[in-house]
C-alpha cells in the first residue's frame, strides 16, 4: 500500500497547533499500518517533524520560488 501527501503548509494553515495535530494523528495512523509505504511533499520543516516519523529526503524541488521537500518512509 502507497499514501502520498501534499498536506497544507505555510500561508495556507491558518493556526499552527491546530495542523500539528493532524499532522501527529497522521503520523500515528501510518507508524500503525505495516506494510505501507509513504511519501509526503513538505514545504516547512516543522510539518514532517510532527508526525514523529523518520522521513528520509528524496529530493527537494522549487515550487513557485518555495523549497519543497518529498520525504519517504516505509512502515
Amino acid at each position: 500500500t502507497f499514501v502520498v501527501t501534499n498536506p497544507p503548509w505555510g500561508l495556507r494553515v491558518s493556526n499552527d497547533s491546530d495542523i500539528r495535530d493532524l499532522f501527529a494523528a497522521l503520523g500515528t495512523k501510518l507508524r500503525g499500518s505495516p506494510g505501507v509505504h509513504a511519501a509526503w511533499l513538505d514545504g516547512s520543516e516543522t510539518g514532517a517533524k510532527a508526525t514523529g516519523i523518520n522521513w528520509k529526503e528524496a529530493f527537494r524541488t522549487n515550487n513557485s520560488g518555495l523549497l519543497v521537500r518529498a520525504l519517504l518512509a516505509d512502515f
